[in-house]
């Protein structure tokens, strides 16, 4: 969904103790794919479920958010910093109402690619939005 994606970035990239533990103090914050040099974050929507309730519709998202980073402390800063933004509102939703917003698990790896260590450090997050704005 577009306007969920909008709505993360926006609220990822104006957390300013967030963007300044990323490369160059940038909004390092990309959607499904990591660009440019560690460190980053990357968020992905992993699955999503529709219910129909008269007169309306309510739709939750589980959405991926991480960060990638060469280095395994500094992934883990920036592990912690998304946890903090992402306990406060991620604000509107064009066209949707938020109605729940939650932590459902955390995610934590190493991947090895081309000889480099990428450390990965995050959360998967439950969003629900209904459509009565």
């Amino acid at each position: 969904m577009i306007a969920l994606g909008t709505a993360i970035y926006s609220h990822l990239t104006g957390g300013t103790a967030l963007v300044a533990l990323l490369a160059n103090g940038t909004a390092s914050v990309h959607n499904s794919l990591g660009k440019g040099s560690p460190p980053y974050v990357v968020y992905r929507f992993s699955a999503d479920t529709n219910e129909i309730v008269y007169p309306g519709e309510t739709r939750t998202f589980v959405v991926d958010i991480q960060a990638i980073a060469t280095d395994g402390y500094v992934a883990t800063q920036i592990g912690d910093a998304i946890d903090n933004r992402m306990k406060t509102d991620i604000g509107a939703v064009s066209g949707f109402g938020l109605f729940r917003q939650e932590r459902d698990s955390g995610i934590e790896y190493q991947e090895v690619t081309d000889g480099a260590t990428y450390w990965h450090d995050g959360g998967r997050f439950r969003i629900t939005l209904n459509d009565r704005v």
